[in-house]
């Protein structure tokens, strides 16, 4: 049969539209809401927002939950050395260490990772110092107590020393 415009989705059973999967219709164009799939998405939704409440509340402990520490210890200088340099860790630049055992190469820097020397050239990876010989006085104390120094830096976990 022949049908007026506009009205196949008044037919009885299954329409040609709901035939051709397209979503159930009300008979105006609107869909049909299954109510238990939609408080189900709300719920998530509800649930989500919490949990990403919680982590944002309480980061630092989300952190020692995953991490062993309160703090993430890298820089972005940190980030294009792992990315650029290390290749994402797949390369450690042990290979140019061949390069620099000729004799042309400078002494200090002879037998040395080029890749980390480059690096710690331009400033992207660090240097490593020794701190000796430390002197502290003049502490307000005149009883017996235990006192600690810490060194901290940018990107490295605080290292504690009793004195």
């Amino acid at each position: 049969g022949a049908e007026a415009p506009g009205c196949a989705n008044f037919a009885v059973g299954l329409g040609r539209a709901e035939a051709a999967g397209a979503p159930a219709t009300m008979g105006f164009g609107l869909p049909i809401v299954n109510p238990v799939e939609f408080a189900s998405q709300i719920a998530a939704i509800v649930i989500g927002g919490l949990l990403v409440a919680v982590i944002i509340r309480h980061f630092d402990r989300v952190l020692v939950l995953f991490t062993g520490d309160d703090r993430l210890h890298f820089t972005g200088l940190d980030c294009v050395w792992f990315s650029f340099f290390r290749c994402c860790g797949t390369c450690d630049g042990d290979w140019t260490r061949f390069l620099t055992n000729w004799p042309c190469c400078p002494r200090r820097s002879r037998g040395a990772n080029l890749l980390k020397v480059i690096g710690q050239w331009i400033g992207i990876t660090t240097y490593t110092i020794e701190l000796k010989n430390i002197v502290v006085g003049d502490l307000p104390w005149d009883r017996r107590a235990d006192f600690y120094l810490c060194v901290e830096t940018q990107a490295n976990p605080p290292m504690v020393t009793s004195l």
